[in-house]
């Protein structure tokens, strides 16, 4: 079994956007962070409004057990 966690920083910003909505197409759970709005509204997504130091929480939380953290933001 792969991956079936991610969290996605820049998740708003156009490859962050692209990244997560192919892992979403996998079944991959994702956690999107980024200062912007939520890109889109989709089953498997959650957004976190916020910087990511200050979503330390939330991201450690969504990848306990494992999972992915890929750093989109600029």
């Amino acid at each position: 079994m792969g991956t079936t966690k991610a969290v996605v920083s820049g998740s708003a910003g156009f490859l962050g956007r692209k990244l997560a909505l192919r892992l979403l197409q996998v079944n991959v759970s994702v956690l999107g962070v980024d200062l912007g709005p939520p890109p889109f509204s989709m089953t498997g997504y959650q957004h976190i409004k916020s910087s990511i130091s200050q979503a330390v929480d939330s991201i450690m939380a969504h990848l306990k057990g494992g999972g992915v953290f890929f750093h989109m933001a600029g």
